[in-house]
């Protein structure tokens, strides 16, 4: 009980106060050595759950992200997603909205170079609601609605998996319901705080724990995944952040406006 105590205290501690750090200086949340001792795999199973918004019965029992876990920057490694694959060196970043001690909303960006162009990179905004589903809040599921003009892309997305890779570096498996603009197709994103994604043992129990599941829907996207284009291009840069001009989605088109980002 006591070790419980010092883990929850610990890890408030260390997550409140590398909230912003990760924004201002580029510096990942401190790692809480108490999920990590529960949630590495290997050595402890894959705990995988079958996406919220599929309605369906699950077999575990979530446990959800700790507070403060899953802000800062991420990198994507791997996705079925047709869009992504056309970028490279994609880092997702999430942080506090002004509201997010209320409502719980998120800010979210996107952030990535065109595959064959790396003087300019792209930013996509918007902002994450959590997913309501029957009048019940889903943990670690979002509605994620983009400003205009890229309101049409909005969709859910949920953690269907998280933890350690067996090297101890933070990874998640993200399922993304179709883009409401009906541009794409429902994705599967494994990302990871290293550009390396995870590691190769962890990797593997990704995909075995999908399939475990035996969902026709989730193991005919997972059939589908490619490794994503991670070359460190950006590294040793700033993680990425949002002004006013970025949040109106200018840098998502800014190769046609002739602006930068």
């Amino acid at each position: 009980m006591l070790l419980k105590l010092w883990c929850i205290a610990a890890g408030a501690f260390s997550t409140a106060s590398a909230l912003y750090n990760a924004i201002e200086t580029g510096s990942q949340p401190d790692l809480n050595i108490c999920p990590l001792r529960r949630h590495q795999t290997p050595p402890n199973n894959i705990e995988i759950r079958l996406p919220p918004t599929f309605q369906l019965p699950s077999q575990i029992d979530w446990e959800p992200t700790p507070p403060f876990w899953f802000l800062g920057t991420w990198y994507f490694a791997y996705s079925n997603s047709v869009v992504y694959q056309l970028f490279q060196n994609m880092q997702w970043t999430l942080y506090p909205t002004g509201t997010y001690g209320i409502d719980g909303t998120l800010q979210d960006l996107t952030s990535e170079f065109a595959l064959n162009k790396t003087s300019f990179v792209f930013k996509n905004y918007g902002v994450d609601t959590p997913t309501v589903i029957n009048g019940q809040p889903v943990p670690d599921s979002y509605t994620y609605i983009p400003t205009p003009p890229l309101t049409f892309a909005n969709n859910t997305w949920e953690v269907i998996a998280w933890g350690y890779d067996s090297d101890g570096v933070p990874y998640a498996v993200v399922y993304e319901t179709p883009a409401d603009g009906g541009l794409v197709g429902p994705s599967l994103d494994i990302i990871s705080r290293s550009d390396k994604g995870p590691s190769k043992p962890t990797l593997d129990a990704i995909y075995d724990g999908i399939n475990d599941l035996h969902n026709e829907a989730l193991s005919a996207v997972l059939k589908i995944v490619v490794k994503l284009t991670q070359n460190g291009g950006r590294n040793g840069e700033l993680f990425p952040s949002c002004n006013a001009t970025c949040q109106t989605n200018a840098y998502a088109f800014g190769v046609a406006l002739g602006t930068g980002g």
